[in-house]
């Protein structure tokens, strides 16, 4: 069971973990993106490689003395697999998935505590659950979607998939890059 103590200690590296991410959020997204683009915008590489590790420990710490060893993994990544389901942008994957563990963890050591049940693995059965109803959800809205427009097809061989913001432009089975551009004149029948 988790003490008063490790509660504390627990506050407090997660306060140092908000502090750091909300005072360089930008630096950290531009470093972990792309390090020689960060290193032509003098942003010390060394400094955010520490700093980085350092924000890894620290999360590793607080997930090790909630769930253990066995369900780091899980407790890691559900977070974040869940909220790409709803989210595009980093900035609110990230505020989504700290809500998602805020919420779960909550949730998870209330329950654990008055069924006098460890709370990790009562925790992950519970992010397990809601990533299964976000994909379950994913995967209906993906079908009614598919099923109101289907995939348009050209002579030229260049299919359109559209799915919510992402579009795939797809032609002699290669994806094209956004900025190629591909015209099709339904008059001609040819793709420029």
């Amino acid at each position: 069971m988790i003490g008063n103590t490790e509660l504390i200690a627990l506050l407090i590296i997660n306060i140092v973990i908000i502090m750091i991410i909300y005072f360089s959020f930008q630096t950290l997204k531009i470093f972990l993106f792309d390090e020689e683009f960060s290193t032509v915008r003098n942003i010390p590489i060394k400094l955010m490689n520490i700093t980085f590790y350092i924000l890894i420990a620290l999360t590793i710490i607080i997930i090790l003395s909630i769930v253990g060893i066995v369900l780091l993994i899980a407790f890691l990544t559900l977070p974040a697999a869940i909220s790409l389901f709803y989210q595009k942008t980093i900035k609110n994957t990230m505020i989504m998935s700290g809500i998602i563990i805020a919420s779960t963890n909550t949730l998870g050591l209330f329950i654990a505590h008055f069924i006098n049940l460890p709370p990790g693995p009562i925790i992950i059965m519970m992010l397990s659950l809601l990533y299964l109803i976000s994909f379950g959800y994913e995967t209906v809205k993906k079908k009614y979607y598919e099923k109101k427009n289907p995939i348009e097809s050209h002579s030229c061989g260049v299919e359109i998939e559209s799915f919510g913001i992402f579009q795939d432009y797809i032609k002699d089975g290669k994806y094209l890059e956004e900025n190629d551009h591909i015209k099709f004149h339904k008059d001609q029948g040819k793709c420029d």
